[in-house]
């Protein structure tokens, strides 16, 4: 589950994420501790993540996913950007790349208007998304006042530039940011105190749609493997050239 703090007008809310459930949006009713109302509808947030449930139990349908509360076109209001799934076979055969198949499996922007209600904005902002997103880091990577995305995945991210007209490009191969295996969540940060952002990716776990069996070996007790059956990842750092692009750094100074 993920939850964060958004101001809206005098009120404040909270957005909470929990896998195979819609978003919902919590507003503060009163300033006693605890006490929230859910106007999602109200605020026009309609989002649910999706992921699939086979039975192969692969560990990718266990996660869920990123949201990212940021101010894309510099209108001093918060919005809201929303990380989904992609669809799964039954089974799915090793080497997959899951992608996104239609509407229902969008990663969503919503932009806030002036009343505190959100309007969906991803088919224009052109923010749909590719593969099974993970994770969502939000930062000016190149200066020029508009906040940026980078979205995680399995199999590949996404670098997608705020081009400051409620419109995003992705510059993800120009970058040299893609990457492959599986990622969970980034950050921004300036590594090297010379006024850019770089980029570090944290990354999961060695895994494939491998059709290993974790739990008793009898029909019904076949359950989800526990992360530590599988080896870590090492993280990746981009360095910033000033130029578009952020080549990863040499291993040695992971």
């Amino acid at each position: 589950m993920l939850s964060s703090d958004l101001r809206i007008g005098t009120h404040t809310a909270a957005c909470r994420r929990v896998p195979g459930e819609r978003f919902r949006f919590l507003r503060a009713a009163k300033r006693e501790c605890g006490l929230f109302v859910d106007v999602t509808a109200a605020k026009g947030l309609n989002f649910r993540y999706l992921s699939s449930h086979t039975s192969k139990k692969y560990l990718l349908e266990t996660m869920g996913a990123g949201v990212a509360l940021f101010d894309y076109d510099n209108d001093g209001r918060l919005d809201i950007f929303l990380v989904n799934g992609a669809p799964l076979g039954d089974p799915t055969p090793k080497g997959t790349i899951p992608q996104k198949t239609g509407p229902e499996y969008w990663n969503r922007l919503y932009h806030q208007k002036s009343d505190g209600t959100f309007e969906d904005v991803t088919s224009k902002a052109g923010l749909p998304g590719e593969g099974y997103g993970m994770g969502v880091a939000v930062g000016d990577y190149d200066n020029d006042g508009y906040e940026d995305l980078n979205v995680t995945a399995y199999g590949g991210n996404r670098l997608y530039h705020n081009n400051g007209n409620g419109t995003f490009t992705d510059v993800t191969e120009n970058a040299g940011v893609g990457g492959s295996g599986w990622s969970a969540s980034a950050a921004w940060i300036d590594l090297d105190n010379d006024g850019l952002l770089d980029l570090v990716v944290l990354r999961y776990l060695e895994w494939d749609f491998d059709d290993v069996w974790c739990g008793e070996h009898k029909e019904g007790y076949r359950t989800y493997c526990h992360p530590d059956y599988f080896k870590p990842l090492h993280l990746w750092s981009n360095h910033n050239d000033g130029n578009g692009h952020l080549p990863k750094c040499p291993k040695k100074s992971v």
